[in-house]
């Protein structure tokens, strides 16, 4: 048998959204669709179920063996073990692709002045980035751009990003540059993909507009991640104030 005994409520991905999660007991392969289970909030109330380990799913089952009677005395459990979804770049199949294809690259200079550490850094979790670092965010029309800075395949640069909302479809695009601002990174090797536009801003592109060779490359992954992201990168920006982070999370549905 398995069973819920409490549902909590939190903002567990941090994207500004109320997550349901779910603390259960019981047994046996179905368990994992109960204990630890999330609902994540992924907007206009529709929620996705995600079972306890899969990807996305960032709470952690600790053991009792964890804690002691004497309150003083329980074992300390880093954060990054309980939200692995936040901390250092992870080496992947995605990121030894992207290393290769741009080992013979330069990127652009930069200032890390201009980008506000995360308290945070947030793991991107299927191709292995972290982005360590964020801009102030601009508003330009029905657009919102900003740069991240990316550790990623041994590389650390910037990455300039727009977002923009798509009313009859109730969709936000989330896209990286390839040309504008940053570009990506400034891989010179990288600006064929900026295919498509951001507003009336070419250049830029999503997962879903870029070609075959992106998967080869472990760049549609990224950007993949990035389009996950989008909503968090925003709520998790500490130069917006909370008030504006509140308006501009419901906009950016």
């Amino acid at each position: 048998n398995n069973f819920i005994e409490e549902i909590r409520f939190a903002d567990i991905d941090r994207d500004g959204d109320t997550d349901i999660f779910f603390v259960g007991g019981g047994t046996g392969e179905n368990a994992k669709k109960v204990r630890g289970a999330l609902l994540r909030n992924d907007g206009n109330m529709q929620f996705s179920h995600m079972h306890h380990k899969q990807n996305g799913n960032p709470i952690k089952i600790i053991s009792n063996d964890a804690f002691m009677d004497d309150p003083s005395a329980v074992k300390k459990v880093q954060s990054e073990q309980l939200v692995p979804m936040y901390g250092v770049a992870k080496n992947t199949k995605h990121s030894r692709a992207f290393a290769g294809y741009i080992s013979d690259s330069s990127h652009t200079a930069y200032d890390k002045k201009i980008f506000t550490p995360l308290d945070n850094p947030i793991l991107f979790a299927k191709s292995g980035a972290s982005i360590s670092g964020i801009s102030q965010l601009t508003m330009t029309g029905q657009k919102h751009t900003y740069d991240i800075l990316v550790n990623w395949a041994g590389y650390t640069f910037p990455v300039s990003i727009c977002m923009q909302y798509y009313k009859q479809f109730d969709f936000t695009a989330t896209r990286a540059s390839f040309v504008e601002g940053f570009g990506f990174g400034g891989f010179k090797k990288l600006n064929k993909f900026g295919t498509h536009s951001c507003g009336d801003t070419r250049n830029y592109a999503g997962e879903w507009e870029v070609s075959d060779d992106a998967t080869r490359i472990g760049l549609k992954a990224f950007l993949a991640d990035l389009n996950t992201n989008g909503r968090k990168l925003i709520a998790q920006n500490p130069l917006i104030t909370q008030d504006r982070k509140s308006q501009l999370l419901k906009k950016l549905r």
